[in-house]
């Protein structure tokens, strides 16, 4: 069940991004108004998703007596030189983000839920791929993202109702710590009538089939 939600939401996630640029073809069967209502649709069933997360077992296991000093210190000095952005983000570990955010909301392995649900994080081997942040911490943006981002290319789409703004960056250290990925994308969208931000999403670029 928890891969299965993990794996719903990524669908949910490339499914809205994609929608953004061709709606009519993604989603035919909305007959109008058609990117307002893939944002709309990809929200309620993401949120379904993460409600539907078991909460995390908060209990604390026993402390290990034997671990020495010298021990803890080359583990946080391996952590310190691991970490690629000021506050844990794309491509962070979840130790990262337990240390920035603290425990999990929601956790179910690969998808975990932080800061009251305000943000969504996908793992994967331990390393985020994709973070939502809802639009009251905008703010964090910057913070989350690798100090070595390079602004590669921006797209703007909008239609009456939303407008997305589409940036992508490259990152070496992203490449470093993931031994795999270089570029990713933050895609924000706006309502326009309302001339407010509806969410932001941190996506690591995935390689075409």
């Amino acid at each position: 069940m928890g891969m299965f939600l993990s794996f719903l939401v990524l669908i949910i996630i490339i499914w809205c991004i994609i929608g953004m640029f061709i709606p009519k073809k993604v989603a035919p069967f909305f007959k109008f108004n058609n990117r307002k209502w893939i944002i709309l649709t990809s929200f309620i069933l993401v949120i379904i998703c993460v409600i539907l997360l078991p909460t995390p077992n908060t209990s604390t296991p026993p402390k290990n007596t034997n671990s020495t000093t010298k021990t803890t210190q080359v583990a946080q000095s391996i952590q310190e030189s691991s970490k690629i952005s000021s506050s844990a983000g794309i491509g962070a570990t979840i130790s990262e983000f337990k240390d920035d955010y603290g425990a999990p909301n929601r956790d179910n392995h690969e998808m975990k839920s932080y800061d009251k649900d305000n943000i969504l994080v996908i793992f994967l081997n331990d390393r985020a791929i994709n973070v939502t942040l809802q639009k009251n911490i905008e703010s964090k943006l910057p913070s989350m993202i690798p100090s070595d981002a390079k602004e590669l290319s921006t797209q703007e789409k909008s239609d009456d109702l939303v407008k997305t703004i589409s940036t992508l960056y490259s990152s070496e250290q992203l490449k470093k710590v993931t031994q795999k990925f270089e570029k990713f994308e933050v895609i924000k969208q706006y309502d326009i009538k309302k001339n407010e931000l509806i969410s932001i999403i941190i996506g690591i670029e995935l390689p075409k089939p």
